[in-house]
């Protein structure tokens, strides 16, 4: 490779003010340069907005709603599946009303491409507010001595034991898909055994006075509590253990 001789000139020497003169002018030239862009630039960013204002009409935002959803942690996965498209820059899963609110660069994608996405997640999504519902609830045996003795607010357990009878307590929200399932098993030992009794406490929220009252120090849910016949407590359940739930069961009726 032939390297080109290129002529060097020959160095000139500044007095210290005309360099301090030249050096103020490239700093004002680089500035009127990198100014606009930097300005083009914050133009485009996207700052965090909070989550009420996800959910508002706006550009660059969209409501998706999920009819009959599975469960609240099924939510925040189809919220994070969102998260996860190019071009969208927040997302947020509203508990209570079964939505999910997005905001998004509209010159990366688009709606449609964010509606197609979360549904991949395995729940059905659709597209605007007012539509999002959790699975219906499970009914339980007609003339099962079954009773919903809170809907979040306080309660004494104690006043509302079966004596005679074994008496599991069940703790569950509309959210929990987990607690579905404790209501189909207890359907199944209700209908083997009439000397079981079924009382259950909706705690809507883990803030309402019931879930502060009761389970302050239980994270989880479902939660169920088994009393024998004479009204004393055997265990407590925390979770899905349909084992330790036949076990307590079986315990308390001896």
């Amino acid at each position: 490779m032939e390297v080109r001789n290129v002529p060097i000139p020959s160095t000139r020497v500044y007095p210290v003010s005309t360099v301090g003169t030249m050096n103020a002018r490239l700093l004002a030239l680089i500035t009127l340069i990198l100014l606009p862009l930097s300005c083009v630039a914050l133009g485009r960013a996207h700052p965090q907005l909070s989550t009420a204002a996800l959910f508002e009409p706006a550009p660059g935002r969209m409501v998706v709603s999920m009819p009959e959803l599975s469960c609240a942690t099924c939510g925040d996965k189809v919220a994070r599946a969102i998260t996860a498209v190019p071009g969208v820059t927040q997302a947020a899963f509203d508990k209570a009303k079964v939505e999910i609110g997005v905001a998004f660069d509209a010159e990366t994608t688009s709606s449609d491409v964010i509606l197609t996405a979360s549904n991949q997640v395995g729940e059905t999504v659709v597209m605007g507010a007012g539509k999002g519902s959790y699975e219906a609830a499970v009914g339980h045996l007609p003339g099962s001595d079954t009773i919903i003795i809170s809907r979040g607010e306080e309660v004494t357990i104690r006043d509302h034991l079966a004596l005679g009878k074994v008496t599991v307590v069940e703790f569950y929200a509309d959210w929990c898909g987990p607690c579905r399932r404790v209501a189909v098993v207890m359907n199944t030992v209700m209908a083997e055994r009439d000397d079981v009794a079924l009382r259950k406490i909706d705690i809507v929220e883990w803030g309402t006075p019931v879930a502060r009252q009761h389970m302050a120090s239980v994270g989880q849910l479902p939660f169920t509590i088994v009393y024998n016949t004479r009204g004393e407590e055997v265990r407590r359940i925390v979770g899905l253990d349909f084992p330790a739930l036949h076990a307590a069961i079986d315990e308390a009726g001896k």
